[in-house]
């Protein structure tokens, strides 16, 4: 059963039966849907965003709920800077008005995330990143590559890099399945990974960037694939 939480909205009432259908189609569990945010963490939280004000009550969900995917339901005339940064941890993002296509897109998108993290042992949703006395937290989604350079670890997503001091060894566990040594020196999100260059020995990625592909790893790779 899973726990969503909708925050009260001119359009709740039809985001929940999305929710009830999509829920279906993933894997054929029901939604439950708690009023308030008392107790269990919820699977996944929306909020409404029609002024930059709104953003207080998302930062403060956020402070209780740390892991929980986050869906905004924003206007379109709020700028990405206000709400997409590290201590919100937004996993989605839909532009108002209602549009019962695109939200039964996202909102699919979301729920099947959830079941397969549940499917593959709860595997949580965002990677951590500790420094200077903060917690920064990165949706595994959004990841496409580690990189181990200079002794650091430089994390590809796609607003760009952050470099922490770490081994790939080292967060290699942390990583949910999905996640491939394609090189000593790089992991892959396979889920980003658009074609194989088996004449240069590299990976292209969605976003068109090239990483090495060593032979040692190829099988690894192959698999995530299939």
């Amino acid at each position: 059963m899973l726990r969503i939480y909708i925050e009260d909205n001119p359009e709740k009432q039809r985001i929940m039966e999305i929710c009830r259908k999509e829920a279906v189609f993933a894997d054929r569990e029901g939604c439950h849907f708690p009023e308030d945010l008392e107790g269990e963490s919820p699977d996944l939280a929306m909020f409404r965003m029609e002024e930059e004000k709104d953003l207080e009550k998302i930062l403060e969900f956020r402070q209780s709920f740390a892991g929980t995917p986050l869906l905004v339901l924003v206007d379109a005339g709020i700028s990405p800077e206000v709400y997409i940064r590290p201590d919100l941890q937004v996993g989605g993002v839909l532009e108002l008005p209602f549009n019962e296509d695109r939200y039964h897109e996202k909102v699919g998108e979301m729920i099947c995330y959830i079941v397969k993290g549940r499917q593959e042992g709860a595997v949580p949703a965002f990677f951590q990143i500790q420094s200077k006395g903060t917690d920064d937290f990165i949706p595994y989604e959004r990841i496409s590559y580690f990189e181990s350079k200079n002794k650091l670890i430089m994390l590809h997503f796609d607003r760009g890099k952050w470099s922490f001091y770490d081994t790939l060894k080292g967060i290699a566990a942390e990583l949910p399945t999905g996640f491939v040594r394609c090189h000593r020196s790089y992991i892959v999100n396979a889920g980003h990974i658009r074609r194989i260059d088996r004449i240069k020995n590299q990976i292209v990625l969605e976003d068109g960037d090239r990483i090495p592909l060593s032979a040692r790893y190829k099988k690894q790779i192959y698999g995530a694939l299939r």
